[in-house]
């Protein structure tokens, strides 16, 4: 059989791995039209009241019961009614699925520009073609939790504390209070309390007693006008003791906001254990005591699944909630980690839950002005994480505004050169190749003078120059940059490092490119054996690595080779991610191409259907990915029909056939 591969565009890397070529106006989330394009006719109604009708008819001269109503009794009043008015259409049932393509895009302009709700709703429309009633908007968006209205429960613990504070509290300072991120003004508290009778003078005691609404948030005004977190309980029910506490703040592990989000999602500084979707026996040992009898009260003795990065999760959520009591919520600190824990949910594939988090994480920078620099990291977070969720025109428009805040507000800071990079990778993705160049060459120039020519953050920058050159069609000059770095990194890193590691696969990407598929199948083998000695076998950064040279072998046409170390790198990540991480589905993705070019278009068929549900459950219809996914359907069954009607025309003409042989 022919080694050939019959479908073309097989996934590549970056910048071409999980890439589409939608022009503007596709009908993809955020992007274009979504599922609601045409708006409903709505007929507005005057509803008129009751007419007067006089007395037309007279009085019988034989009786007649009154349940008996003629004909022409009926068409006579109906006649001086006139015509039924009109009914305001219904409002289309929309479910919570149908507003997920443009919650994020809803709560910017509402929640973040605060933007009033009606304009939100006309703007939604104009944008996407979404349809949905005024009342509607309310409704979700407190489902959501982002109403802007405080409910009676919420003010009514408000006052309960404040009350508590001022009355038998009195040697500690005022507080102030917050419900979903929003300040509480005082003026609003005393309102409600007046409103409600509820004297000043007074405690107040709610009946029933209820607890404190999770929205609501208190902190203690301290002497210089700041604010302090006050603890959600005392102290002493915290787990750890005040040397802990001093490792969490004093810590340098925590990473900066300049390292590069979209190359790094693990930490390699550590040996790396795989964790497997399986049931295992014990709880993460970063639980505390009383956590951990919590857990076991209400699963007993059960087994608890455990997802990829499990432990990392758990050990950050613990030592965020600590630093929340102790230092705040906008201590630097905290921040941080709020980052941290961002950015293990991306890797581990929950984007809607890592969107939450570094939105949270810029809405708790934006109280202090000295919080800049962390809130330049969130965003550049928040950018990489819309990128994944085929967010692209969010991705770019936050791209632009956070640079042009950064510049305002630290115009050589290593951020701003951050956000540089963001933008210029955005510009890549979206063809804009001259803005990506250009901005890539002022952060490479900036790059030098802050921490100089030799750096990694400058070494970093002129990678993604390579890469604009590959997508200009420069080759030679981005193979000639590559070269240059390599032997810069080997001389500062040595050989057994991962920057060394990384540039070595992207010479060997060029080297695919230019048709040397032998030098790329070299040096990626040297690559993969690299890793293998740094991070191990199973580790995420030594499976993509593997993945590349599975490019590599199909482009070779050796789809043997290819499906062999591609089915192993797809039984490692179904073990390390699970079986629906979005690296998973990738490779699973791949080796549907390499079935249907090897004939096997039951098995691809098998696995790309299994993709696209996933894809559906997960982004919805009409998401790039899911529509990438049914793109590959497609040319499996039109790779199929051809290879079916080639076959039919050589039976049919096999002199032909062996003509064509012949030439």
């Amino acid at each position: 059989m022919n080694s050939r591969p019959i479908l073309p565009n097989l996934s590549g890397r970056f910048p071409h791995d999980q890439q589409l070529q939608f022009a503007y106006g596709a009908s993809y989330p955020n992007n274009g039209p979504g599922l609601h394009n045409a708006a409903p006719n709505r007929v507005a109604s005057d509803q008129p009241g009751a007419p007067y009708l006089p007395n037309l008819t007279q009085e019988p001269l034989v009786p007649v019961s009154q349940d008996l109503v003629s004909l022409s009794d009926v068409e006579l009043t109906a006649t001086l009614m006139g015509p039924s008015p009109k009914r305001r259409k219904k409002a289309p049932t929309l479910r919570a699925n149908d507003w997920e393509p443009y919650r994020t895009r809803i709560l910017e302009l509402h929640d973040e520009q605060k933007v009033p709700l009606p304009k939100v709703k006309t703007m939604i429309e104009e944008e996407f073609g979404f349809t949905a009633g005024l009342r509607q908007y309310r409704t979700r968006i407190t489902q959501w939790g982002k109403d802007k209205n405080v409910k009676s429960q919420e003010m009514s613990a408000i006052v309960r504390k404040r009350q508590q504070r001022r009355l038998v509290e009195v040697d500690k300072r005022e507080q102030t209070f917050t419900v979903r991120g929003r300040d509480v003004e005082p003026h609003k508290i005393d309102r409600w309390m007046t409103r409600n009778n509820v004297p000043q003078t007074s405690l107040y005691a709610p009946s029933p007693a209820a607890s404190t609404p999770s929205a609501v948030g208190c902190q203690t005004i301290s002497e210089r006008g700041s604010v302090a977190s006050s603890p959600a309980f005392p102290i002493s029910n915290l787990n750890f003791s005040p040397r802990d506490i001093t490792s969490i703040v004093s810590s340098p592990a925590a990473p900066s906001p300049v390292s590069s989000l979209g190359e790094t999602t693990y930490p390699h500084n550590t040996t790396f254990a795989g964790q497997s979707p399986a049931p295992i026996n014990q709880l993460s040992a970063a639980h505390s005591s009383a956590s951990h009898s919590v857990v076991s009260n209400v699963v007993s003795n059960e087994q608890l699944p455990r997802r990829y990065q499990q432990d990392d999760e758990d050990g950050i959520r613990k030592s965020l909630s600590a630093a929340e009591d102790l230092l705040g919520i906008n201590h630097p600190q905290t921040l941080q980690l709020r980052i941290d824990l961002g950015i293990v949910l991306m890797s581990q594939g929950r984007y809607k839950s890592a969107e939450e988090t570094a939105r949270r994480a810029i809405e708790d920078c934006r109280r202090l002005e000295s919080n800049s620099a962390i809130m330049l990291g969130a965003k550049v977070l928040l950018i990489r994480i819309l990128d994944l969720q085929g967010s692209f025109h969010q991705a770019l428009k936050l791209a632009e505004s956070t640079f042009e805040s950064s510049k305002a507000i630290l115009e050589k800071h290593p951020c701003t050169l951050r956000s540089m990079e963001t933008l210029s990778q955005r510009y890549l993705k979206d063809g804009k190749l001259k803005d990506a160049e250009d901005l890539c060459a002022q952060a490479i120039k900036a790059s030098k003078t802050i921490f100089g020519e030799r750096n990694e953050h400058t070494l970093r920058y002129m990678v993604m120059l390579s890469f604009i050159y590959i997508e200009q069609g420069q080759l030679s000059d981005a193979e000639k940059l590559l070269l240059q770095m390599l032997q810069t990194v080997t001389e500062l890193f040595g050989k057994m490092h991962e920057f060394t590691i990384d540039l070595m696969s992207n010479v060997a990407y060029i080297y695919c490119l230019q048709g040397r598929s032998k030098d790329a199948e070299e040096i990626q083998v040297q690559a993969v054996e690299m890793s293998i000695l740094l991070f191990g076998e199973e580790h995420p950064y030594t499976l993509k690595l593997r993945m590349e040279l599975v490019e590599i072998y199909v482009k070779q046409g050796q789809l043997k080779k290819a499906e062999d170390l591609g089915e192993r790198v797809l039984v490692a990540r179904k073990k390390v991610h699970g079986e629906q991480h979005p690296e998973t589905l990738e490779s699973m993705s791949f080796m549907a191409h390499v079935y249907a070019n090897q004939g096997r278009f039951k098995e691809a068929e098998d696995l790309g259907v299994q993709v696209l549900m996933v894809r559906k459950k997960f982004l919805g219809e009409q998401h790039p990915y899911t529509l990438k996914a049914t793109k590959l359907i497609r040319e499996i069954h039109g790779a199929q029909e051809e290879l079916s009607e080639a076959e039919g025309f050589k039976e049919q003409e096999p002199e032909l056939e062996m003509d064509w042989r012949a030439s």
